[in-house]
């Protein structure tokens, strides 16, 4: 009964944010002031543009994720996902 109730809550809470306007009105047009000059919100990409390429290179090669990982300096977990959508 009591995993009801949570999921109940959890719904509720998830309806509201999407429902809801933003109360933050400062980060807001934060966010829009930074977007309007050219910066990207988020973090950042541990591994991207020639360095992603290259690292799928190597794993089309043949060369085991891990040994990729240590070469870039990034975990097996980003070679497996970078490598996986190219």
């Amino acid at each position: 009964m009591a995993g009801a109730d949570r999921d109940h809550q959890r719904r509720a809470r998830r309806d509201h944010q999407l429902t809801s306007p933003p109360t933050d009105l400062t980060a807001l047009t934060g966010l829009q002031a930074a977007k309007a000059q050219g910066r990207v919100a988020g973090r950042p990409e541990a591994i991207g543009g020639t360095p992603a390429r290259q690292a799928q290179k190597l794993r089309d090669g043949g060369e085991s994720v891990p040994d990729i990982a240590k070469v870039f300096g990034v975990s097996i977990a980003t070679v497996y996902r970078i490598t996986k959508s190219r």
